[in-house]
């Protein structure tokens, strides 16, 4: 871990054992983490604020001079990171027979050479759409940037969620927690009979994926399923997937199919949250580009 980073995990240790207070000041964040100096602790939160033009790693936010608070990116992962780290670092891994707990971490389905898994292709494909966010793009080319930005991010969000590894990952966890075992197919078994018959042609949808994640988040007393809540929309995912949509000055509007009569309206602030983006993003058309993908990241 870098070491900015230690400093900021040291902040937010702080926070969570009440010993600091946001807004925090230098001298407050030096009486919590005695293990810094003052003079590191003015540095580390200077150099690391947002909007700064050096460059480094943004993880705080100067709300008045000399206040700052953490970057609400940070303070929403690490709420994933508490409700994840049961089902990822289980306290029994033995019980449940460890070789299914690697088998769901690492996907195990087999028998496969080079090339065949397209988690690979996927990671490139959001890492050369990540990289956009960090050119000026040219007005010759993008009349406007701003508006480029939202519909790569628009992209980057139905890529994610319609990704399978994710959910395959949680699920097969979810399996192994309550005893019910790996399986390459880890829907199958709590499909409706009717959901089984169809499932060779039609497979599962990802909606119904995140209601089995649910379900079994339930009967393992976690509360992982909750985390889809806050950036899962069907009808926001279906309107893009089908380029069913347009963006105004004041949001996404999408027509609803040819009869218009399922049209709906998301303002930028709302889709902010919704989409799945990096936390170096920077801001366009007056909305910072946090996102709350966190959940999916962190597999990712």
């Amino acid at each position: 871990m870098t070491k900015y980073m230690q400093f900021y995990r040291s902040i937010d240790t702080a926070i969570c054992e009440g010993k600091l207070l946001e807004p925090f000041r230098t001298v407050d964040v030096q009486t919590a983490c005695p293990q810094y100096t003052l003079a590191q602790c003015r540095h580390y939160l200077s150099r690391h604020a947002q909007g700064k033009a050096t460059g480094a790693f943004e993880l705080f936010q100067r709300v008045a001079i000399g206040q700052f608070i953490r970057l609400p990116f940070y303070v929403k992962r690490d709420s994933y990171i508490d409700l994840l780290e049961p089902l990822f670092l289980p306290e029994d891994p033995i019980s449940n027979d460890i070789i299914r707990y690697f088998a769901s971490v690492l996907r195990v389905l087999g028998m496969e050479d080079k090339g065949w898994d397209p988690y690979s292709e996927s990671r490139a494909i959001l890492n050369d759409l990540n990289g956009f966010f960090s050119l000026e793009l040219p007005k010759k080319w993008f009349r406007n940037p701003d508006e480029t930005h939202w519909r790569l991010g628009l992209l980057i969000y139905t890529h994610i969620v319609e990704m399978d590894a994710p959910y395959e990952v949680i699920l097969n966890l979810l399996r192994f927690r309550i005893g019910d075992g790996y399986s390459p197919n880890p829907y199958f078994d709590y499909l409706t009979k009717n959901e089984q018959k169809s499932f060779r042609k039609r497979g599962v949808s990802t909606g119904r994926k995140i209601e089995i994640i649910k379900t079994l988040s339930e009967k393992a007393d976690l509360q992982v399923g909750a985390i889809f809540d806050d950036f899962y929309n069907n009808r926001l995912r279906n309107a893009i997937s089908h380029s069913d949509f347009i963006l105004t000055e004041s949001g996404f509007r999408c027509r609803g199919g040819i009869s218009g009569t399922k049209g709906f309206e998301v303002s930028f602030d709302e889709l902010d949250r919704k989409r799945p983006v990096m936390p170096r993003f920077q801001a366009f058309s007056g909305c910072q580009f946090q996102g709350m993908s966190s959940s999916m990241r962190l597999i990712l």
